[in-house]
Parts: structure tokens; C-alpha cells; sequence
């Protein structure tokens, strides 16, 4: 595990299992992780807590991810999003990119790519060394969550 420079993340996804998995293994890779199943506690979350980073699903019960993240973006506009989708297609990625999303990732999320791109943005946001400068970083981790 590597330190990192920005480790606050807020995971918004609807199936706890899911969830669960993402926590421990983000935590496992240095990140203080909050989880939330929902777009409401996400809100909540992020009126009581600060953030780096969210990470959000799409397709969440009463409002979908990119209407989250719309809402989130106006309220805490320092705050770096990706989305994560099983139904990827150009126009969500379009919407996605016009809300701010930094990336959407696809389901089933590339533990490798999770990893990465969630360490890049760390670093980034702290204004620390790009990512692939830093040594020692294991991405031979090719499993896929299915979500």
C-alpha cells in the first residue's frame, strides 16, 4: 500500500455488497472511505463531511448518478467525480463530461483501472507527482468486481 496525498472518498452505490468490497479494498489502498447507498445520504454525507474524490454509481434509487453528481458539483465544485456504469454509451459520456465527471468507468470495474485512476486523482488534487512517477505501485491486479 502507498501513502497517498488525497484519500477522501465517498462511494455512492445502491448494492451493499458492491459496497462492501469497494470499502475494504479502497481502505486496504490507503483511502479514509465513507459508503453510501443512495443520492440522499450521499448529499447528507457531503454536507457534514469533506471529500476529494466520489465515486458513484449510475443507477441509484431515486436520483441517478449523474443528477447526484450535478447536484454535488454546484454545492462542493472542488470535488473530483467518476461514475460507474453497466449501461456505458456515448451520450451518457457526453453528459457526463459536460456535469465535470473526470472518467466513467465501466461495469465490471478493472480493479487495475479502479486503482489507478483513483490514485492518479489523489495525487493530483494535492498537486504531489503524477502517479506513474511514484514507485512501487502494483496494478498486476487484473479481477474484476462484478457490480
Amino acid at each position: 500500500m502507498m501513502p497517498l496525498l488525497a484519500n477522501r472518498l465517498l462511494i455512492v452505490e445502491d448494492d451493499r455488497n458492491a459496497l462492501a468490497g469497494l470499502q475494504e479494498l479502497l481502505r486496504e489502498e490507503g483511502f479514509f472511505v465513507r459508503g453510501v447507498t443512495d443520492g440522499c445520504r450521499a448529499l447528507d454525507a457531503v454536507a457534514r463531511e469533506t471529500f476529494d474524490i466520489v465515486l458513484c454509481d449510475y443507477c441509484l434509487p431515486g436520483m441517478d448518478g449523474l443528477q447526484l453528481c450535478g447536484e454535488l458539483r454546484r454545492s462542493q465544485p472542488h470535488l473530483t467525480f467518476f461514475l460507474v456504469t453497466a449501461y456505458r454509451n456515448p451520450e451518457l459520456v457526453h453528459a457526463a463530461g459536460q456535469l465535470g465527471i473526470a472518467k466513467v468507468l465501466s461495469k465490471p470495474i478493472i480493479l487495475a483501472e479502479l486503482l489507478e485512476t483513483l490514485t492518479t486523482a489523489a495525487a493530483r488534487i494535492r498537486g504531489g507527482p503524477d502517479y506513474r512517477e511514484q514507485p512501487e505501485v502494483d496494478l498486476r491486479m487484473t479481477e474484476a468486481i462484478f457490480l
